[in-house]
């Protein structure tokens, strides 16, 4: 009589085990599937709208035009005039780094210089004699196409 109600006793505790591992197993499940699931919310900008952003971009890049002339400029400018697209988010990041490359370990900030000329000549001797990857280079491009669209 005792085995039997000691066998009872551990087959219940062992079905009580299988239903707490089963119901864990399940709250799992539904807490992956809820933070797996993801809605997609879907925004339209009137024609009206897109011309008034597209106004505004082009307003930003006529005023930081206007402070800058990429034909006689510092480094210290050039720095700063990045510095200014990157934080009216005409720029990204890493066009911000790429705009001012030193011309050397002697580089003066302080002396002004023909920025876009330096950075298309740069260009062309790089693509012609040096080892530059096509990321580079397409980056090289992108600088030389904001510094245009400045001077």
């Amino acid at each position: 009589m005792l085995t039997n109600r000691i066998a009872q006793t551990n087959q219940t505790a062992s079905i009580q085990q299988t239903i707490i591992s089963t119901a864990v197993y399940q709250q799992n499940q539904e807490n992956t599937t809820k933070t797996t699931s993801t809605t997609t919310d879907k925004a339209t900008i009137s024609s009206a709208g897109q011309a008034s952003s597209d106004a505004d971009i082009d307003a930003k890049w006529q005023a930081i035009a206007k402070k800058y002339d990429v034909t006689n400029i510092t480094g210290h400018e050039v720095i700063a005039m990045a510095q200014e697209l990157y934080d009216n988010n005409l720029i990204t990041g890493a066009e911000k780094l790429d705009m001012y490359i030193p011309a050397g370990i002697d580089d003066d900030l302080s002396k002004k210089r023909n920025h876009l000329e330096g950075r298309m000549l740069d260009y062309e001797a790089i693509k012609m004699h040096g080892e530059y990857s096509q990321g580079a280079l397409k980056a090289d491009q992108r600088v030389i196409e904001i510094l245009k669209r400045i001077g």
